[in-house]
Parts: structure tokens; sequence; C-alpha cells
């Protein structure tokens, strides 16, 4: 009998994998935690990226992108680690029984694995590389494990794995990157919590909405004070800390955007659609927030969230249409582009305006 665990492919976030597995376990269910709204209403884009050839290019992420050790810390996800060198003791039909079982009990399997052993990636029998995987099913019958990941053809969706193939992934040690994955082979077992009747935290959300619109830098407050986020600690130190990677903040992102999309027009660049997907992943999950945080009150919001699920289209569109840009270089379509960026920050400035001044009126 084959067994599958709610899991949205068509996930948030999905240019990260890290975030993109718990955002698809959560948005699976029928709703979110309320309080996933108060982690994902900042924005953060890292101005420029290394490449493998060392020249910097500009680059954008989505920030924050909550791992699954960070929807741990918030108590969304319960996480059991099975140390490595009880993975080496068991034989392949052990390895095998445990997954089954874990996966039969509702229980995710996270792991990473050498990619060379795994059907469907563009990696498989073709070159070594260790990488995160989310474990979402099984049929016993069939020896197969279910997993989501990108596949060769760059769209992210399931894979079949043989259970000698998993076996072989998770115990190769070429899948390691020397000087970027030191990391011991991990395999945790997660479980979702389910939090649905936790009340949203309306002033932490009034506050977050206000630093968002004022494109203001509030992460010290989220890393270690009045507004600390569980977790956060480790991220922090990465991005926050470094100046290097500062982009923008809030709604100041879009200026950077505005700018990455002029030198892309005029020099003929390609739009990196991972950017575009990650402000249109960005959009659905705020409009998806706003529809849980505030279940049953029909007045809360009534303004805004019909303007803020809105902008997840807006960013789709915008998607599409670097999609057209990159194929056909057209003038037109370069300024409607950068066009159709403003119309999204000022319709996302009214709903979340809206939005903060009927919190405000709930406070009084």
């Amino acid at each position: 009998m084959r067994v599958t665990l709610p899991f949205n492919e068509k996930t948030v976030l999905r240019s990260y994998l890290y975030s993109a597995y718990p955002a698809g376990m959560a948005t699976a269910r029928q709703s979110l935690p309320a309080n996933v709204l108060l982690h994902h209403i900042q924005l953060y884009f890292p101005a420029s990226k290394l490449t493998a050839e060392g020249i910097n290019r500009d680059h954008f992420r989505i920030f924050p992108g909550l791992s699954i050790d960070q929807y741990g810390a918030l108590g969304w996800l319960q996480s059991t680690i099975i140390d490595e060198t009880l993975i080496a003791a068991m034989s392949r039909d052990e390895c095998a029984e445990r997954a089954y079982a874990s996966l039969e009990q509702g229980r995710y399997i996270f792991v990473h694995i050498d990619e060379f052993y795994l059907p469907g990636s563009g990696c498989f029998r073709r070159r070594h590389h260790r990488h995160p995987l989310l474990i979402t099913g099984c049929d016993r019958s069939q020896h197969l494990l279910l997993a989501m990941t990108y596949l060769a053809s760059g769209v992210f969706g399931p894979t079949d794995i043989p259970v000698s193939e998993f076996d072989a992934g998770i115990r190769s040690p070429l899948g390691r990157l020397p000087g970027r994955y030191s990391e011991k082979s991990i395999w945790k077992e997660i479980a979702w919590v389910d939090q649905t009747d936790e009340p949203i935290d309306q002033f932490q959300l009034a506050r977050r909405i206000d630093d968002y619109l004022e494109g203001a830098d509030s992460s010290a407050r989220y890393l270690g004070g009045d507004l600390a986020i569980p977790g956060y600690e480790r991220v922090g130190h990465v991005y926050w800390d470094n100046p290097e990677t500062v982009g923008g903040y809030g709604r100041g992102i879009y200026e950077y955007w505005r700018k990455y999309l002029r030198t892309v027009v005029s020099t003929n660049q390609n739009v990196d659609m991972r950017a575009t997907r990650s402000l249109m992943d960005h959009k659905e999950l705020l409009g998806m927030s706003l529809q849980s945080a505030f279940t049953g009150q029909s007045e809360v919001l009534k303004k805004s969230r019909p303007i803020l699920l809105d902008c997840h289209g807006r960013a789709t569109a915008l998607h599409n249409t670097a999609l057209i840009w990159n194929s056909f270089k057209s003038p037109a379509t370069g300024r409607q582009m950068i066009q159709m960026l403003n119309e999204l920050e000022a319709a996302e400035t009214l709903g979340l305006t809206n939005a903060l001044h009927d919190l405000r009126s709930l406070g009084r």
C-alpha cells in the first residue's frame, strides 16, 4: 500500500529547499499557524552573490525563509535526529524498515543524500553531489520511497526512489563537498504539530508591518530584543551581521528591484527567474497567512485582505512577463516589467497600510 503524507508541491519559497520543505508541509494543511504571518512579513534580499567563477552577480533571496529547525524552534514541528552511527550499523533492510515505519506513523524523513543515487535529479548517474531531501511517502510492496526535490527539468516535484538507491545515497562519502558541507549525515524524523488554535499576536504583527512599510532594519530586535524569534541566531549571524550581503529591507527592497530590472533591460540580460519566483512566493504566503490569521473575524482586514491576496497574482504576472523578456528582449516588455513592479509595490503598500490601521483599531 502506498503511503503519502500531506505536502503542497506548489509550495511557497520554492527556490530554496531548506524553506520549501517546511512550507510545503505547512501549506498542505487547511490552515497555517496564525503566527506564521509574524515570521514572513519581512522581506530581505542580499544584493549580490559570488559565483563559482568568482564573479559577483545580482542575486535575490526571500527572507525570512524558515528552515525545518526554525519551524521546530517555533513549536510547529517536532524532530527526532537519528545518529549517523546508528544508520551505519543498520543493514539496508533495517534502514528501509525504519523509513517505512516512520512514514506509516505520519512522520516525514529529512536526510542529506548523494544525488548521484537520486532518480529524477540532474545529478543521477552523472556526478556526486550532497543535497537535502525530504521523504514524504513510501510503497512497501514496490520497495520505493517518495521524495520531493528539484528534478532534472528544473521543476520542483515528486520522485520515486528505490530503497537500494536511497540506502546508497545516504551512506555515500562522495556526496560531501569539501569546504561547503562538513556536517555528518543527518536523518531527521519530523512530525507536524497542529497549532491552528494559537491566537495571533496582533501587537507584534502591527509592529512588523510598520517596520516593513518603513523599510526599517529591525533585525536587532528580532534576534535578541523584544521581538526575538527562536532559532534565528545562526541566520542572523550569516546575513544581518555581514554588511557585504545586505540588500534591501522591508518595502525598501523595491528600489533594489527597480535598479536590477533597469540594469537587465538596458544591457539585454536575462532576468534571474529564481528572483521573480521568490517574490511571487512571498506574496502567496502573505495572502495565505492573512487568511489563516483571522479566520471567523470577517471585519478584520476586510479592505486589505483582497488587495494583498491580489498581490500574488500581480507578482505571478511579473514573473510571466520576465519569461517573455528573456525570450524576446523587447524594449516594450522591459518597460512593462518595471511598470508592473511599481504597481505591485503600490498595491502592497495600500493593503498593508489598511491592515496596520485595522490592527491598531483592534488594540484600542
